[in-house]
């Protein structure tokens, strides 16, 4: 099953792109857009998508998986937290 991930980088914003990246994927997965247990896009996945360098997806998923919103599972990828914090 695919998800549909609505994430928009303004490149010409003052807010640095990993900032607005982690913001936007915390909002999905609080608004249940993304529901738990449920696989997130690779991580060259969500670059390619947003023309975005894979290191800084990298270092938001890392900072996701820090603040309890993803797991990652070795060898299948990187899932929404079956209960992830509330702001």
């Amino acid at each position: 099953m695919r998800i549909a991930l609505n994430l928009t980088i303004d490149g010409h914003s003052p807010i640095p792109i990993r900032r607005q990246l982690t913001e936007q994927l915390k909002h999905v997965i609080e608004s249940g857009g993304v529901p738990p247990d449920q696989a997130l896009p690779s991580i060259r996945e969500l670059a390619g998508f947003l023309s975005i360098n894979p290191n800084t997806v990298a270092r938001v998923i890392e900072d996701l998986k820090r603040s309890g919103y993803v797991e990652a599972r070795r060898g299948e990828g990187v899932f929404v937290a079956a209960a992830p914090p509330a702001r």
